[in-house]
C-alpha cells in the first residue's frame, strides 16, 4: 500500500517483525511523524525522518527547553552561555558543534 505502519517503520530491514520491542519514545516519534493521523507513514511523512529534519527539530526544541529561561522563544548569547552545561547533555549540542565546524570552514 506504499505506507509504513510502526512495525514496518522500525523493522529497518529485519525479517523478525514479531519481536521488535518498539519503545514508547519510538511510538511517540512515529505518532508525531504521522501528521494525517492514519496510523501509517506516507512518503511525505517519511521524508521528515529520512532527511534528518525531524531529529533537528526535536533537538532544537530541547535546546529551547533548557536555555530559553525567559520563555520568549528567542535565545540570547547570555542564555546560551548560562545553559552551556545543560545544552551539553542534549542532542542539540551535536548540531551546534556541526554548525560551528561548518562556520570555521567558511
Amino acid at each position: 500500500d506504499h505506507l509504513l505502519d510502526p512495525e514496518e517503520f522500525f523493522a529497518e530491514g529485519s525479517e523478525d517483525t514479531e519481536n521488535l520491542g518498539i519503545t514508547e519514545q519510538e511510538l511517540k516519534d512515529f505518532r508525531s511523524l504521522d501528521t494525517d493521523g492514519n496510523g501509517k507513514l506516507d512518503v511525505e511523512e517519511l521524508t521528515q525522518w529520512e532527511s534528518g529534519f525531524y531529529q533537528l527539530r526535536s533537538a532544537m526544541r530541547s535546546l529551547f527547553q533548557v536555555a530559553d529561561t525567559d520563555l520568549n522563544e528567542h535565545l540570547t548569547s547570555q542564555e546560551m552561555k548560562d545553559a552551556s552545561k545543560k545544552i551539553s547533555s542534549t542532542e542539540a549540542q551535536y548540531h551546534l558543534m556541526e554548525w560551528a565546524e561548518h562556520h570555521e570552514e567558511l
